[in-house]
């Protein structure tokens, strides 16, 4: 924290200022630290990201196995057959 009169640089829970002895203002404690990528915004991005990869997978599925019948090894359909007189 520092002094709003002399600018010295004090510890967070110092009550006075170690080097004019003025009082300091009260501060809230300082937050702990977290590790980047948690909390609840990296679980929203987890979820999206498996989301799209589901999505992903699942066109692949529907394309590999629509029937189009227009594999190479297909046999063309036969031709109809007629009655002759």
């Amino acid at each position: 924290m520092k002094c709003r009169s002399c600018g010295r640089k004090n510890a967070w829970q110092s009550e006075f200022c170690s080097g004019c002895g003025k009082p300091l203002e009260a501060q809230v404690e300082p937050p702990a630290p977290t590790a980047p990528g948690t909390g609840a915004e990296s679980w929203r991005w987890n979820i999206i990201w498996l989301l799209v990869a589901l999505a992903v997978v699942a066109l692949l599925c529907i394309y590999a196995f629509q029937p189009s019948g227009k594999f190479k090894g297909a046999p063309s359909p036969a031709p109809p057959v007629t009655q002759q007189p």
